[in-house]
């Protein structure tokens, strides 16, 4: 079947993070050869895997929406890092560059300050790059938001969302960012996106109200030190959103990978 769209979503790469999406092999400045890990190269496999799928839709046109967070970036004294910002950076253009030459239109969200540097500019060079769409400020090829028409579809990206919570209240941060932009849609006497597209907590949701659904992504990256520190026993899956549009109709698909469970070692 040949689509109208399809859009491709990935959110939370954080590449230059030791637990985090890699090429399986990469030359650093200085000459040294980064190699990835067991974990890395599982990642990889999926990442592959995801774009593998994507790629073999047929469709009029074909976007991607990176929803923030090319990189991991130096922030809050982490160590597990495999290069400066600037060489994350050089990564993320290199991993990404292949999937963007296949699209019509690459979008990109500036992620939070910690990982994307002040004002989101780390993703904004890598968007630059790879020839991203222009946002609302002229000249920038990243924005906080974006808000876009596709085949009648009205789709709203942005990088953050609340937390997930403990498990008990799991799913209050997806139904609070539907539920908040219908009531303000309505109070404004706007009509309501059809698609709501965050990411940022790394815990993929969905929830829909009327015809609004909403959708957290999940993210390309394992726990790392901080990730244990506050949720040793979390599991969360990796991948992204394929949606296909047809005749003012979206499907979405939450492509998920899930990561092998900690072995139960015998005392």
């Amino acid at each position: 079947m040949r689509h109208g769209y399809a859009v491709a979503v990935v959110s939370d790469l954080h590449i230059g993070s030791t637990v985090a999406l890699s090429p399986a092999t990469y030359n650093l400045p200085d000459g040294q050869i980064l190699q990835a890990s067991k974990s890395q190269l599982w990642i990889n496999q999926c990442w592959n895997k995801f774009w593998s799928e994507f790629h073999k839709l047929q469709a009029k046109t074909k976007i991607i929406v990176v929803n923030g967070e090319f990189c991991e970036g130096e922030h809050h004294a982490n160590h597990q890092l495999s290069g400066q910002a600037e060489v994350m950076e050089a990564m993320a253009v290199d991993l990404m560059l292949p999937h963007v030459n296949k699209v019509s239109k690459l979008f990109v969200v500036r992620g939070s300050s910690a990982h994307s540097k002040s004002q989101g500019m780390a993703d904004e060079m890598v968007a630059r790059q790879l020839g991203a769409k222009t946002g609302s400020q002229v000249g920038w090829k990243s924005d906080y938001r974006w808000v876009i028409n596709v085949g009648g579809v009205i789709m709203d990206f942005a990088h953050h969302v609340t937390g997930g919570g403990v498990p008990w209240t799991a799913g209050n941060n997806v139904r609070r960012m539907v539920l908040e932009t219908v009531l303000n849609c309505n109070e404004n006497n706007r009509s309501a996106p059809d698609l709501i597209i965050r990411s940022h907590v790394h815990k993929p949701a969905m929830f829909q109200y009327g015809k609004t659904r909403g959708y957290i992504t999940p993210s390309w990256k394992l726990q790392d030190e901080y990730g244990f520190k506050i949720a040793p026993s979390s599991i969360l899956p990796i991948g992204g959103l394929i949606i296909t549009v047809d005749h003012g109709q979206a499907e979405v698909f939450t492509k998920t990978y899930r990561p092998e469970e900690n072995p139960i070692y015998k005392a």
